[in-house]
């Protein structure tokens, strides 16, 4: 995490410097709702709860038409589950036991963005690819997902908002994101990650 906040700085500091006035750039970050669907041959598949991480990455972006630009980026996310359990506690009662456990990713992205006139702000839609690079995983699941794939194929979309103030401009964005490409497979298991993500940002 250090080192991503360490590229953020970075790429904001030098991003001035060396991109062309017509290219914009900016951050973004905020919540990943995620979850994963694991898909086995022999058994009923398991139901997991959303695991709330979180996501942040730097971006690029220019314009094509009046109406539509291309923008990329790299973030930091992150994709995971929460599985609930009983448990017998003291006196024999019985509790409800939480585990967490999620996937690190560098993801390298691309979309179109389609801008709409709609209210006072600036609405767009925003569709591409997405190239998911494992980095790290934590939690009780952390040995399966050794063995997951080091990069998945997938895509976004999502709708946002953006909002001038001044020089910068303010953005809200909801997105979805699913794989293409399962991030583990086995003879008896497939697995793909979906997520959620609310986000804010600037841009320069």
């Amino acid at each position: 995490m250090k080192k991503t906040l360490l590229l953020l700085s970075v790429f904001l500091a030098v991003a001035p410097q060396v991109l062309p006035r017509s290219v914009s750039y900016g951050i973004k970050g905020g919540l990943a709702l995620s979850n994963q669907d694991f898909d086995y041959t022999d058994v009923g598949d398991p139901d997991f709860d959303n695991y709330m991480g979180f996501e942040v990455g730097l971006f690029a972006e220019l314009p094509l038409i009046s109406k539509a630009s291309a923008a990329a980026g790299l973030s930091y996310t992150q994709r995971g589950l929460k599985v609930k359990s009983l448990a017998t506690a003291y006196a024999g009662r019985p509790v409800t036991v939480e585990s967490r456990s999620h996937l690190d990713y560098l993801s390298l992205w691309a979309a179109l963005k389609v801008h709409l006139a709609v209210g006072s702000g600036r609405t767009y839609l925003l569709a591409g690819p997405r190239l998911d690079l494992k980095i790290g995983t934590k939690g009780e699941f952390s040995d399966l997902y050794d063995d997951f794939s080091g990069s998945v194929f997938g895509g976004t979309i999502g709708l946002g908002q953006e909002y001038s103030v001044r020089v910068l401009t303010l953005l809200l964005e909801v997105t979805y994101s699913m794989d293409f490409s399962e991030a583990y497979t086995s003879t008896l298991l497939t697995v793909k990650n979906r997520s959620f993500g609310f986000l804010a940002g600037v841009k320069f």
